[in-house]
């Protein structure tokens, strides 16, 4: 059920994993998967569709990339998450909530601004 944000936040906190198996593979327009990250837990989801699609987000130790068309790999990988033991990397700074709203403020401007003129 609805959690109210601060709580949410602490459930996924204490999560052993976190898995998020995307029909499309992972990719950027997934907030969840940043919200995931963000809690330092392991998070298992699905390959992107390109190798590029998550750019930096790949290299980060706590997150785990299984298939999506392989159940028995997805058990393994998560499996795997749980028994990880490994240091979190902190998000880069364009993938922080502060970034991600000035982001959208500057592009909704600029839309208005162009709606002007």
């Amino acid at each position: 059920g609805f959690l109210p944000p601060r709580e949410a936040s602490e459930a996924l906190a204490q999560a052993g994993a976190i898995v998020l198996p995307f029909r499309d593979g992972a990719s950027l327009r997934s907030g969840s998967l940043l919200a995931a990250l963000r809690t330092g837990r392991p998070v298992v989801t699905t390959a992107p569709r390109s190798v590029g699609d998550l750019g930096e987000l790949m290299e980060l130790p706590q997150l785990i990339a299984a298939p999506a068309s392989d159940p028995a790999e997805l058990r393994a990988v998560i499996a795997r998450a749980l028994a990880w033991s490994g240091t979190p990397a902190t998000l880069p700074g364009r993938f922080r909530w502060q970034s991600i709203a000035t982001e959208h403020r500057a592009l909704y401007q600029r839309l208005l601004d162009e709606r002007v003129s």
